[in-house]
């Protein structure tokens, strides 16, 4: 568990989300304790009765040490921690409840909390009211497990909705019947002090905030995730992923940002009509921020600092104030600082000091960038994210041939490494290397189809090789990605 500002927003709102939208929650089971955050938000509810079962009896003695987080809530009147397996407790238990949330467990490493079978005995102690809260992850695994995921909690709590938290991670919420958010209700919660304060320590404060997070509903979802494979007790979709990599799989989120709704059909307790319009009318801009705010984090992940606080800085246009932009800008300016830092510290820190050299890289300070990839794979020769960055400065200092080779170092260790096989694939056409570029760009498209840039090139490489047909097709692909990609729009008017 991670205590920094994103990851708090997780474990806040799988606290907070379902009781902001439920009339009268009372009797709560949090499954996991963790640094007991999800469990502190539970026991602010009017009253709220907190039961935690967590696995580890160890979580009571390191609860101390995470009082910024819990705030004592081991020692609450309210609040019972149990020791024991969850998925035991909920198939032994009689007691229902009224909220079930689980503390951030990734699916291949607690995979029994994320089967079918499991969310069936969660349905069997739910209140007839009663709302399911979990954590959807989208590292480490395929977008088709991603979609697993959804499907199988869909097949058991069919009124489903899926939030965004930010790139690291999702909720996905079962309601009891089709979503309906009571904004006077939501209104109502977070005027109390102690939820209010909670969540403003992580930018929720704010109705449109939370109400911006929101991507998709029963049916947009299902239609989304409906032909992937149910994750069951005896057939397991995720515990034996072969992804090995940590991080965040970008195509969740490129498929997010397709299926990606506007809840503002799905509100109710207008005062009046006009109330409504007004209240609408801000929802729209919070949306459009957030838009902004997503694109963003998507590029700040990927190391594009200077692009992310572009973004950043276009959100707070749209929304002036807006407390989540204004954090994560704050955190980009402070990024440089802090790796310099690290990297003064420990001089073998090796992705410190790779992310500093990509600092450098956007900054086009090409000398030190060079100096400090180098260095990192110096003490590390097959980081190959440092591999790609280094090569990346070669083509800079149009040095394509050594640009080349490390691109294809990089795709040596992963064939699926789409800039990699798309900046190949310029040093290639740049080389006068046709075929080579049409297999680069051809491997790009493969890995990256949702990159209208890949199709462009694509299609000048297949327009170049005398296939027009071919060529239309991918320049097509590309505006349906990007309407706007003038360079697209010009080759096709002089095409026709």
């Amino acid at each position: 568990a991670f205590t920094i500002y994103q990851d708090m927003q997780v474990h806040k709102l799988l606290g907070h989300l379902p009781p902001l939208l439920h009339k009268s929650p009372q009797n709560f089971l949090v499954v996991g304790f963790g640094f007991g955050s999800t469990a502190y938000a539970s026991t602010l509810y009017p009253n709220a009765q907190v039961d935690c079962i967590e696995i580890l009896p160890e979580e009571i003695e390191t609860a101390p040490f995470f009082l910024p987080q819990n705030h004592g809530v081991v020692n609450f009147a309210n609040f019972n921690l149990m020791i024991g397996d969850g998925r035991d407790y909920i198939k032994l238990t009689d007691k229902k409840y009224d909220i079930i949330s689980f503390n951030a467990i990734h699916p291949k490493i607690s995979p029994n909390l994320y089967t079918r079978d499991f969310y069936e005995l969660c349905k069997n102690i739910l209140s007839d009211d009663g709302i399911i809260i979990a954590w959807m992850p989208p590292n480490a695994i395929t977008e088709t497990e991603f979609k697993s995921m959804a499907n199988t909690f869909g097949q058991v709590f069919i009124h489903s909705s899926l939030w965004y938290v930010n790139p690291s991670h999702f909720l996905i919420m079962g309601t009891p019947s089709p979503l309906k958010i009571d904004l006077q209700l939501l209104r109502q919660w977070l005027k109390e002090p102690a939820i209010r304060a909670d969540l403003g320590e992580t930018s929720y404060d704010n109705p449109y905030e939370i109400l911006s997070n929101f991507v998709a509903t029963e049916q947009d979802l299902y239609s989304y995730a409906a032909a992937s494979p149910i994750n069951t007790d005896d057939h397991p979709q995720i515990e034996f992923s072969q992804v090995h990599t940590v991080t965040v799989n970008f195509d969740v989120i490129r498929g997010m940002q397709r299926i990606k709704q506007n809840v503002a059909p799905y509100l109710t307790g207008f005062d009046s009509e006009e109330e409504r319009e007004k209240i609408l009318d801000t929802l729209d801009r919070y949306n459009e921020a957030k838009k902004w705010v997503v694109e963003g984090q998507v590029l700040a992940w990927n190391g594009q600092y200077s692009a992310a606080e572009d973004h950043y800085l276009q959100a707070l246009s749209v929304l002036p104030g807006n407390t989540n932009a204004k954090y994560l800008l704050s955190l980009v300016h402070r990024r440089k600082a802090d790796l310099i830092k690290l990297v003064n510290i420990n001089s073998m820190n090796v992705r410190a000091i790779k992310a500093l050299g990509d600092i450098y890289l956007e900054e086009r300070n090409i000398t030190e960038a060079q100096k400090l990839l180098s260095r990192a794979l110096s003490l590390d020769p097959n980081y190959t994210e440092a591999i790609h960055s280094l090569g990346v400065t070669y083509i800079s200092t149009r040095q394509l041939d050594q640009a080349l080779s490390l691109f294809r170092r990089v795709l040596a260790n992963d064939r699926s490494h789409g800039a990699a096989a798309f900046y190949a694939g310029q040093c290639s056409w740049q080389m006068g290397k046709l075929p080579a570029a049409l297999s680069y760009f051809q491997l790009a498209v493969d890995n990256d189809p949702d990159q209208a840039v890949n199709h462009y090139w694509l299609g000048q490489a297949l327009l170049r090789s005398n296939d027009r047909p071919a060529a239309i097709a991918e320049f097509r692909q590309a505006l349906n990605i990007n309407p706007q990609y003038q360079p697209v729009l010009d080759i096709l008017s002089k095409l026709r």
